[in-house]
């Protein structure tokens, strides 16, 4: 008789004086130490009482402790269940390194659509009766959603806006944003980071880049925060979908009314631009740039903001590679690849199954969800040398940060550049700031991004 997902992956209530938690205790050690021989042995016992005071690992995802740092509980899962079909989560979560990149290489059986209509199948019958706009919403494709061949055409439109030299062309434009919105706080005492500036900087960029009148920073910030929150759950929830509904309805709203403009009265912007786009005889659809820069919109600026965050957050912890960054400038490019390996800004990327796919014994099957897990594949200790330790200097380091294959992010060059001038412009002008002690960093409960929502600076001693 086949065995369910569930009944095949879950590890349930291990009792501590059972001989089953010996055997667990072993194979933990056996396994881990064929790759991290050093792996100290505090650690594993950490990793073993959150499995014995846990039914299954799917109570530990998204706690409290989860939220604050994900990174044992994806030891935990990488060690004992690297191919995990979670109940909590409607998939299968995945946390190895070489299996998170097959999933990226293998559009042809693991998709970018249907994704979120998966995702949206948990509800009950009259709540997806409620969303039929958000499920249209993410059937009708564009850019994120699409696989090729019709991917490989929309990206190669778009892509013209991030080539090398159009992102060189913008560090001057990025530098004088940085400086303008370090002025406005510069004397303070202390100061709130993702707001007034890691959310700030790349959401003036992207929204120039597009078209979209600075004035409405503020409004598709609160756009995105609840797509995201849809997106981050896990199971979805009703409350959230359809406030995710809404967000997209007022975003695609806003976008076609900037599109008819830009049609009459066009602009040097990039929604001009998809609209005098031609590319093998072959036009933009109204539908394919509204999804587009929707996507661009949000995509463009939460992964920076998070980068930017992270980095901060980690160089403030530790004044030796602060130091070390301060004295050799030249250290910024590998810097920049280790804060993304080390606290990716998106921490998964889903997928659903074309077909049936076996790893290890395990078959998943058709039309479920696949959850790659950037952020575990990227502390992987067979992938990557004490990948709990953050080095500035890492040499080949090939992290996941921003995917792999045709879907590798198209904003990267963007992204890193944006991070490397803020970064250092902040260090050089604001040498004396530390972590503000009474106000902890509020991460994100998420499993998608691994971000802060607040993040308070003292900058002034």
């Amino acid at each position: 008789m086949k065995k369910s997902p569930k009944q095949a992956c879950t590890i349930q209530y291990i009792p501590e004086s059972s001989a089953v938690y010996s055997a667990f205790y072993h194979l933990i050690v056996v396994q881990f130490e064929k790759c991290v021989p050093t792996e100290p042995k505090l650690k594993l016992s950490r990793k073993l009482d959150m499995l014995s005071n846990s039914k299954s690992i799917d109570d530990l995802l998204l706690t409290p402790g989860y939220v604050e740092s994900p990174y044992e509980v994806f030891d935990l899962l990488r060690t004992e269940a690297p191919v995990y079909w979670s109940e909590k989560w409607n998939g299968w979560v995945l946390t190895r390194y070489d299996d998170v990149l097959n999933v990226l290489k293998d559009f042809k059986r693991l998709s970018n659509g249907g994704r979120y209509t998966e995702y949206l199948s948990t509800l009950a019958t009259d709540e997806l009766a409620q969303l039929t706009y958000l499920q249209n919403h993410y059937e009708r494709g564009g850019l994120v959603q699409a696989d090729p061949p019709s991917h490989n055409r929309l990206r190669k439109l778009i892509g013209n806006a991030f080539t090398p030299r159009m992102v060189n062309e913008m560090g001057r434009l990025v530098s004088q944003i940085s400086d303008d919105l370090i002025d406005s706080f510069v004397g303070m005492p202390e100061v709130e980071l993702i707001y007034n500036f890691a959310f700030a900087l790349p959401a003036t960029v992207i929204a120039g880049m597009l078209g979209v009148p600075i004035e409405q920073r503020d409004q598709f910030k609160d756009w995105s925060a609840a797509i995201q929150r849809f997106l981050g759950t896990g199971k979805v929830d009703f409350q959230s979908a359809l406030e995710a509904q809404e967000a997209w309805r007022n975003m695609n709203d806003f976008f076609t009314q900037l599109l008819l403009d830009r049609t009459s009265h066009p602009q040097e912007d990039l929604i001009s631009g998809f609209v005098q786009s031609y590319e093998e005889g072959e036009r933009l659809t109204k539908e394919e740039i509204i999804g587009t820069c929707g996507a661009m919109l949000v995509a463009g600026h939460e992964t920076t903001t998070n980068l930017i965050s992270n980095a901060i957050w980690l160089l403030l912890q530790d004044q030796e590679q602060l130091k070390q960054l301060k004295e050799n400038p030249s250290l910024y490019p590998s810097a920049i690849e280790e804060f993304l390996r080390y606290e990716s800004p998106f921490q998964c990327l889903p997928r659903t199954l074309r077909e049936d796919v076996e790893i290890d014994g395990i078959r998943m099957r058709k039309g479920q969800l696949v959850y790659a897990m950037l952020g575990a594949a990227n502390r992987d200790p067979c992938q990557f040398d004490n990948p709990e330790q953050l080095d500035l200097h890492r040499e080949n380091n090939k992290h996941l940060a921003f995917g792999y294959g045709v879907h590798f992010c198209l904003g990267a060059p963007l992204a890193r550049l944006e991070a490397h001038i803020a970064i250092q412009t902040l260090l050089e002008r604001l040498p004396q700031m530390q972590l503000d002690q009474n106000r902890p960093p509020d991460w994100k409960r998420s499993m998608v991004q691994r971000g802060m929502e607040s993040f308070w600076l003292c900058i002034r001693s």
